[in-house]
């Protein structure tokens, strides 16, 4: 043995690999041909056995199927029978033949002689739930409108219904079902009930024994069923019991099936006109509410006949191959051999110092992808300190993206608190001009009007500020994009170079769209800042307008738009273009042409997600030198715009009542005593929550209504709300706030009955005061 294992150690490198691979070869092919064909056999054997299961589990539902509309039908008919018998005696009374009274007496007397199987019978309810016609004493008259069957009747009144009954001294609930009809005349549900394991009396077997008896398992399997008391039911060969039949060895099969109700079995068997007992495979399930048991056959020889042929074919193939392997086994070794020496001796060289030295890779095999492995390691080492600079350069140009976002993020909660600071003075400085109005009579009035119009334009200029630092909402209302185009230009010509002449090409019939009108503004004020960047020396900028039907799915720069009307927006420059390097980059976050320190590269950006959010597409086109052209694609809805009236034209409707105001803002809360004392109301005020929440709770009989701040320090406007509705629930309650309707629904939800953004003007002010305030005998008295 040591002599034999010496002279293998000793063997070059070409005769190990021979005598191994060809010695492992054949010891690993018996050997897994062993364990592969004992695996398959048993995964043959596990999935007849499943076959078996589901082929038994379909018959089950198919014989639940046909049971279920054997016993519907069965009891439908028998529904619409007593239907026409009802009819009959109510036909008799109509032609005067009998009296009203006789002809329900006549229809009862029918219904309550009838059984349905061995316990179920035939009763009466009306629409409102109540027994009219009951087989047991006492029922009738009786209101059942609780129980949820008969609350499903009174709605349907005809069909097929299942439900559980437990009758007045049971344990449990048995299922039950029942078809009803629908007798309008008398205003009778005549419904047809049985228990349904009783049901078994009422199947027709014929109506689903050929459908059982065409299944075929391989060859010769079949399926049949049996009762719990071993008689056939459906049978492809036999009839009679087969309680106590036993197989060729004695073992009582159908005993075990009975008694077990579900599982496997494995037995002999030989059916009439066969002459010898065969193996069989046998799966079975249990069906309760017939005391059936369906049972599924397979013949195993069948089964393990492919195996079998797999088996010889697998022998004969491994014979025949064996010796191709030998040689194939000392070809490679060679092949393998030889240029492991050249392989030795490169790489000694290289050992040696020279870090030059390359392999020759002219083999695609794995001896060419090692030598090529060699030669990229080293070239990888030259390209090592490249690298570093680059990785380097762009932490750096990740930090400087970061820096922009931090930026843009603190801008933005600027943005936030000036907005609502600026609110808060629009509202005094547009309710004194409105007061002023009111009281001036005819005095000033134009400069008070510029005064009003002023203030609504920089109430507007608030909310863009909100919806710039995210705290606005994004809104999906009828837009006018003509309108809104045409601020945006109005906009522009009083911030960009007289020698940039803005024009309009509006082509579109309805620019009406479904979307939010500032997203909108800041997507095309983004448009157009960015064609005046490109104008430096002054140029053309168009906005335009077009109706577009796609009739196919059509890709655009920025995605896919499926068929439809679209709306076409777009604005166009004779700047100075972009070249196609960039143009696959132009929505990318912070990537911009401009200077550095001349844009943060968010514009474009911003505007490819204003289009997402509204369901579009942007496309492009650009000509280095000669002007570039955005086309925005939005869905057209085929909405209208409504037209508002003016709040004003009516006047200002004045009423009496006692209001309390809750405002830490002194020229805040200072206007809105001075507007509200003008409407005709009495007033408290309080800048501190927590006073005016003591003084309500003294107070509250005689208030009709709080306006309430939503920003305060200490105690805020949620809080606040929570105490006044803690002492009087039903005060109706008017929150105020600089900030955007974000949290509305969450106030409104809190016990708040209406949400008012600032600034807030006197006739928006008077009209939901007089729709929301509590009426009190004092206040309207007083």
């Amino acid at each position: 043995m040591k002599r034999a294992v010496s002279f293998f150690r000793n063997l070059p490198i070409r005769y190990k690999l021979l005598l191994g691979y060809s010695g492992v070869l054949l010891l690993f092919t018996v050997f897994g041909g062993a364990v592969m064909y004992t695996l398959v056999r048993n995964t043959v054997a596990t999935g007849i056995q499943s076959e078996l299961e589901a082929n038994t589990r379909n018959i089950l539902g198919m014989v639940r199927s046909a049971a279920q509309v054997s016993i519907r039908n069965r009891l439908r008919a028998i529904a619409e029978t007593n239907y026409q018998l009802v009819n009959h005696y109510y036909r008799q009374y109509t032609r005067g033949e009998i009296s009203g009274q006789q002809a329900r007496d006549l229809a009862e007397s029918l219904l309550l002689d009838q059984r349905v199987g061995r316990s179920g019978y035939i009763y009466c309810l009306n629409s409102n739930g109540v027994v009219v016609v009951h087989p047991k004493p006492g029922m009738e008259q009786q209101n059942v409108s609780e129980y949820q069957f008969v609350q499903a009747q009174m709605r349907r009144k005809n069909g097929y219904l299942e439900y559980d009954w437990k009758n007045p001294g049971e344990v449990e609930a048995r299922p039950k079902a029942l078809y009803m009809i629908y007798f309008k005349p008398w205003d009778w549900i005549i419904s047809v009930s049985s228990y349904r394991r009783e049901f078994r009396e009422l199947i027709n077997v014929d109506d689903f024994r050929e459908q059982i008896l065409a299944l075929r398992l391989g060859e010769s399997g079949y399926s049949f069923i049996l009762n719990g008391k071993g008689d056939v039911i459906v049978h492809p060969y036999s009839k009679g019991n087969f309680k106590n039949a036993r197989d060729a060895h004695g073992k009582p099969v159908f005993r075990e099936i009975s008694e077990n109700k579900t599982g496997i079995i494995e037995y002999t068997w030989k059916n009439p006109g066969e002459t010898e007992y065969r193996d069989r495979i046998a799966a079975y399930s249990y069906i309760p509410e017939y005391d059936w048991i369906v049972v599924s056959v397979s013949y195993r020889d069948e089964v393990f006949a492919p195996l079998n042929s797999v088996r010889n074919i697998f022998l004969v193939i491994f014979i025949v191959s064996l010796l191709p392997l030998i040689w194939l086994s000392w070809r490679i070794s060679r092949s393998i051999t030889l240029p492991i020496e050249q392989l030795q001796r490169r790489f000694a060289a290289g050992a040696a110092g020279d870090l030059s030295v390359r392999l020759p890779t002219q083999r695609g095999d794995e001896i060419g992808r090692l030598s090529r492995y060699f030669n990229d390691f080293m070239s990888r080492l030259e390209d090592e300190h490249r690298l570093r600079e680059q990785a380097q350069s762009e932490q750096r140009e990740m930090s400087e993206q970061l820096r922009q976002v931090q930026k843009m993020k603190a801008i933005g909660q600027l943005a936030g608190g000036i907005a609502h600071d600026f609110n808060n003075l629009l509202t005094a400085i547009l309710g004194s001009a409105e007061l002023m109005m009111l009281k001036s009579k005819g005095e000033f009035k134009e400069q008070l009007e510029n005064i009003i119009q002023a203030s609504t334009r920089a109430a507007a200029l608030t909310r863009n500020l909100l919806d710039f630092s995210r705290k606005g909402t994004l809104q999906h209302l009828p837009v006018d994009v003509h309108k809104v185009l045409d601020d945006v230009i109005e906009l522009l010509s009083h911030s960009i170079d007289k020698r940039i002449t803005i024009t309009k090409d509006y082509q579109s019939v309805s620019a009406v769209i479904s979307g939010d009108p500032s997203r909108l503004q800041n997507a095309f004020l983004n448009l157009g800042i960015n064609a005046r960047d490109a104008m430096p020396e002054g140029g053309k900028l168009i906005f335009g307008t077009g109706d577009i039907v796609m009739e196919n799915e059509r890709a655009f720069r920025s995605g896919i738009l499926p068929p439809g009307r679209y709306l076409k927006v777009s604005v166009e420059d004779s700047g100075i273009g972009i070249s196609n390097d960039k143009l696959e980059h132009i929505f990318e976050p912070f990537y911009t042409t401009k200077e550095h320190g001349k844009g943060t590269g968010l514009g474009l950006a911003s505007v490819y997600g204003c289009v997402k959010i509204h369901e579009g597409a942007v496309d492009l086109r650009s000509i280095p030198g000669a002007g570039t052209c955005f086309e925005i694609y939005l869905p057209q809805t085929g909405l209208e715009l409504s037209v508002e009236n003016d709040k004003r034209s009516g006047g200002i409707a004045k009423s009496t009542g006692y209001i309390l105001v809750i405002d830490d803002e002194d020229i805040v809360r200072g206007y809105m005593v001075s507007a509200l004392q003008e409407l005709g109301y009495q007033t408290s005020d309080f800048a501190d929550p927590q006073k005016a929440v003591e003084f309500f709770s003294l107070q509250h009989d005689k208030i009709n209504l709080v306006i309430l701040d939503l920003v305060m320090p200490g105690m805020n406007g949620r809080e606040t709300l929570g105490r006044l509705l803690a002492v009087d629930a039903k005060i109706p309650v008017i929150i105020l706030s600089g900030y955007s309707e974000r949290q509305e629904g969450d106030l409104l939800t809190e016990g708040a009955c209406h949400f008012v953004r600032k600034p807030v003007q006197m006739d928006e002010l008077s009209e939901v005061i007089i729709r929301f305030k509590r009426q009190t005998s004092d206040t309207e008295s007083g």
